[in-house]
């Protein structure tokens, strides 16, 4: 019988460059759903960044919010589901500095006889 299926984090990190941060999602999982992303602003951010947006590179965008806009320096937070496959990138763009996130979700893989 298979065990359970646990969310676990795929990507986190810091800004602390504007521009766009890339993780090409591994081969040891065929499958990935991201379930949740966690965007809030570093300890050493103003009180308004500007936004920031989450993609498949050459699959679409996944969610963002503010690019070119400013945005209050509060936690944002995205729960939908977006699947990405082994090979795929994912690219977070942001228009400053000073934002940290987490990505979380599932991570599949075939099971074993």
């Amino acid at each position: 019988m298979p065990g359970p299926i646990y969310s676990s984090r795929i990507w986190a990190g810091e800004s602390f460059d504007a521009g766009s941060w890339t993780f090409t999602l591994d081969d040891t999982h065929p499958v990935y759903v991201i379930r949740d992303v966690d965007v809030i602003p570093s300890a050493f951010a103003s009180s308004f960044l500007l936004g920031f947006y989450l993609q498949i590179q050459g699959v679409g965008p996944v969610w963002g919010m503010g690019i070119g806009a400013t945005l209050p320096g509060l936690s944002y937070h995205w729960r939908g589901r977006a699947v990405a496959y082994a090979g795929e990138t994912l690219q977070l763009d942001f228009g400053e500095a000073g934002w940290s996130f987490a990505i979380h979700g599932y991570a599949f893989r075939a099971p074993t006889s």
